[in-house]
Protein backbone atom coordinates (compact mmCIF):
# COMPACT_ATOMS: atom_id res chain seq x y z
CA UNK A 1 0.00 0.00 0.00
CA UNK A 2 1.53 3.65 -0.72
CA UNK A 3 1.65 5.76 2.27
CA UNK A 4 1.00 9.13 1.95
CA UNK A 5 3.46 10.38 4.11
CA UNK A 6 6.45 9.41 2.34
CA UNK A 7 5.34 11.49 -0.27
CA UNK A 8 6.46 15.23 -0.91
CA UNK A 9 3.82 17.99 -0.76
CA UNK A 10 4.22 18.06 -4.31
CA UNK A 11 3.37 14.49 -5.16
CA UNK A 12 0.97 14.77 -2.36
CA UNK A 13 -0.80 17.52 -4.35
CA UNK A 14 -0.70 15.38 -7.72
CA UNK A 15 -1.60 11.71 -6.12
CA UNK A 16 -4.97 13.66 -4.74
CA UNK A 17 -5.66 15.64 -7.83
CA UNK A 18 -5.24 12.10 -9.56
CA UNK A 19 -8.15 9.96 -7.30
CA UNK A 20 -10.18 13.39 -7.49
CA UNK A 21 -10.16 13.34 -11.71
CA UNK A 22 -10.74 9.37 -11.42
CA UNK A 23 -13.65 9.81 -9.08
CA UNK A 24 -15.27 12.47 -11.90
CA UNK A 25 -14.58 10.69 -14.39
CA UNK A 26 -15.96 7.20 -13.16
CA UNK A 27 -18.79 9.81 -11.76
CA UNK A 28 -19.76 10.94 -15.49
CA UNK A 29 -19.40 7.90 -17.11
CA UNK A 30 -21.83 6.26 -14.83
CA UNK A 31 -24.50 9.54 -15.14
CA UNK A 32 -23.94 9.16 -18.88
CA UNK A 33 -24.79 5.63 -18.81
CA UNK A 34 -27.69 5.99 -16.54
CA UNK A 35 -29.39 8.91 -19.01
CA UNK A 36 -28.77 6.31 -22.08
CA UNK A 37 -31.36 4.33 -20.22
CA UNK A 38 -33.95 6.36 -19.40
CA UNK A 39 -36.88 7.21 -21.76
CA UNK A 40 -37.34 10.07 -23.33
CA UNK A 41 -39.80 12.78 -22.21
CA UNK A 42 -42.99 13.74 -24.42
CA UNK A 43 -45.91 16.15 -24.21
CA UNK A 44 -48.83 14.73 -26.37
CA UNK A 45 -52.55 14.92 -26.73
CA UNK A 46 -55.24 12.44 -26.87
CA UNK A 47 -58.10 12.89 -29.56
CA UNK A 48 -60.19 14.90 -27.01
CA UNK A 49 -57.17 17.58 -26.84
CA UNK A 50 -55.77 16.48 -23.45
CA UNK A 51 -51.93 16.83 -22.72
CA UNK A 52 -50.17 13.89 -21.25
CA UNK A 53 -46.83 13.65 -20.26
CA UNK A 54 -43.76 10.95 -19.47
CA UNK A 55 -44.19 12.47 -15.78
CA UNK A 56 -47.96 11.40 -15.48
CA UNK A 57 -46.44 8.01 -15.71
CA UNK A 58 -43.77 8.24 -12.79
CA UNK A 59 -44.49 5.48 -10.10
CA UNK A 60 -45.96 2.71 -12.84
CA UNK A 61 -44.56 0.24 -15.06
CA UNK A 62 -45.32 1.48 -18.39
CA UNK A 63 -45.97 -0.15 -21.87
CA UNK A 64 -45.21 2.50 -25.11
CA UNK A 65 -46.66 1.27 -27.89
CA UNK A 66 -45.91 2.59 -31.32
CA UNK A 67 -48.02 2.43 -34.36
CA UNK A 68 -50.15 3.35 -37.35
CA UNK A 69 -53.79 2.58 -38.16
CA UNK A 70 -52.00 1.79 -42.02
CA UNK A 71 -49.63 -0.74 -40.42
CA UNK A 72 -50.91 -4.35 -40.54
CA UNK A 73 -48.90 -5.50 -37.47
CA UNK A 74 -50.42 -3.01 -35.46
CA UNK A 75 -53.33 -3.53 -36.35
CA UNK A 76 -52.93 -7.35 -35.85
CA UNK A 77 -51.39 -6.63 -32.27
CA UNK A 78 -54.75 -4.20 -30.92
CA UNK A 79 -56.63 -7.31 -29.82
CA UNK A 80 -53.80 -9.07 -27.72
CA UNK A 81 -52.58 -5.50 -26.26
CA UNK A 82 -56.39 -4.67 -25.23
CA UNK A 83 -56.39 -8.24 -23.52
CA UNK A 84 -53.43 -7.73 -21.53
CA UNK A 85 -54.39 -4.67 -20.13
CA UNK A 86 -57.31 -6.23 -18.70
CA UNK A 87 -54.53 -8.76 -17.50
CA UNK A 88 -52.41 -6.20 -15.79
CA UNK A 89 -55.50 -4.15 -14.42
CA UNK A 90 -54.41 -5.52 -11.25
CA UNK A 91 -50.76 -4.27 -11.40
CA UNK A 92 -49.14 -0.85 -11.24
CA UNK A 93 -48.97 -1.05 -14.73
CA UNK A 94 -49.65 1.82 -17.64
CA UNK A 95 -50.39 1.27 -21.22
CA UNK A 96 -50.17 4.34 -24.02
CA UNK A 97 -50.79 4.00 -27.72
CA UNK A 98 -48.53 6.59 -29.46
CA UNK A 99 -50.10 6.98 -33.09
CA UNK A 100 -47.32 8.22 -35.36
CA UNK A 101 -47.72 10.80 -37.60
CA UNK A 102 -51.54 10.71 -38.35
CA UNK A 103 -53.88 14.05 -37.92
CA UNK A 104 -56.77 13.32 -35.35
CA UNK A 105 -59.54 12.89 -37.44
CA UNK A 106 -58.04 9.57 -39.10
CA UNK A 107 -57.26 8.31 -36.01
CA UNK A 108 -60.71 9.15 -34.05
CA UNK A 109 -62.28 7.20 -37.68
CA UNK A 110 -59.96 4.21 -37.00
CA UNK A 111 -61.15 3.92 -33.02
CA UNK A 112 -64.93 4.14 -34.05
CA UNK A 113 -64.26 0.29 -35.41
CA UNK A 114 -60.88 -0.42 -33.49
CA UNK A 115 -61.10 0.23 -29.95
CA UNK A 116 -58.03 0.76 -28.20
CA UNK A 117 -58.83 0.10 -24.58
CA UNK A 118 -56.19 2.48 -23.16
CA UNK A 119 -54.81 6.04 -24.23
CA UNK A 120 -53.95 6.64 -26.89
CA UNK A 121 -51.75 9.89 -27.78
CA UNK A 122 -50.95 11.67 -31.06
CA UNK A 123 -47.76 12.50 -32.55
CA UNK A 124 -48.44 14.33 -35.51
CA UNK A 125 -45.46 15.80 -36.44
CA UNK A 126 -43.34 12.77 -35.17
CA UNK A 127 -41.39 14.75 -32.50
CA UNK A 128 -41.76 11.64 -29.89
CA UNK A 129 -40.83 9.03 -32.71
CA UNK A 130 -38.03 10.76 -33.78
CA UNK A 131 -36.88 11.51 -29.64
CA UNK A 132 -37.46 7.83 -29.10
CA UNK A 133 -35.76 6.35 -32.45
CA UNK A 134 -38.86 5.07 -33.63
CA UNK A 135 -38.21 3.66 -37.41
CA UNK A 136 -40.01 0.27 -37.14
CA UNK A 137 -43.63 -0.11 -36.71
CA UNK A 138 -44.80 -1.46 -34.11
CA UNK A 139 -41.94 -0.49 -31.93
CA UNK A 140 -42.87 -1.54 -28.09
CA UNK A 141 -41.25 -0.09 -25.19
CA UNK A 142 -41.37 -1.10 -21.10
CA UNK A 143 -40.31 1.57 -19.15
CA UNK A 144 -39.64 0.51 -15.50
CA UNK A 145 -41.32 2.82 -12.57
CA UNK A 146 -38.06 4.87 -12.43
CA UNK A 147 -38.47 5.92 -15.95
CA UNK A 148 -35.70 3.49 -17.33
CA UNK A 149 -36.14 1.92 -20.52
CA UNK A 150 -36.00 -1.97 -19.64
CA UNK A 151 -37.08 -3.27 -23.21
CA UNK A 152 -37.50 -2.37 -26.85
CA UNK A 153 -39.68 -4.58 -28.83
CA UNK A 154 -39.60 -4.15 -32.96
CA UNK A 155 -42.91 -5.92 -34.34
CA UNK A 156 -46.12 -7.50 -33.00
CA UNK A 157 -45.73 -9.88 -30.00
CA UNK A 158 -48.64 -11.42 -28.85
CA UNK A 159 -49.17 -9.22 -25.32
CA UNK A 160 -51.85 -11.41 -23.70
CA UNK A 161 -49.50 -14.48 -23.27
CA UNK A 162 -48.67 -15.79 -20.32
CA UNK A 163 -45.22 -15.61 -20.85
CA UNK A 164 -45.15 -11.67 -21.93
CA UNK A 165 -47.96 -11.11 -18.81
CA UNK A 166 -45.70 -12.83 -16.24
CA UNK A 167 -42.68 -10.52 -17.65
CA UNK A 168 -44.35 -7.47 -17.59
CA UNK A 169 -45.55 -7.98 -14.15
CA UNK A 170 -41.93 -8.97 -13.07
CA UNK A 171 -40.78 -6.00 -14.37
CA UNK A 172 -43.46 -4.28 -11.70
CA UNK A 173 -42.87 -6.12 -9.19
CA UNK A 174 -38.54 -6.15 -9.46
CA UNK A 175 -38.99 -1.99 -9.00
CA UNK A 176 -40.88 -1.66 -6.62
Amino acid sequence: MLKTAALSPFFKKRFYALLLTIAVVLSAVYFYQEQQNKAPNFALVDIHDQLYKMSDYKGNTLIVNFWATWCAPCLEEIPAMNRAKAALSDAKVEMIAINYGEDKKSVAEFLQHTPIDFTVLLDTANIASKAWNITVMPTTIIIDRKGNIIERILGPREWDSTAMIAKIKSVDSDHR
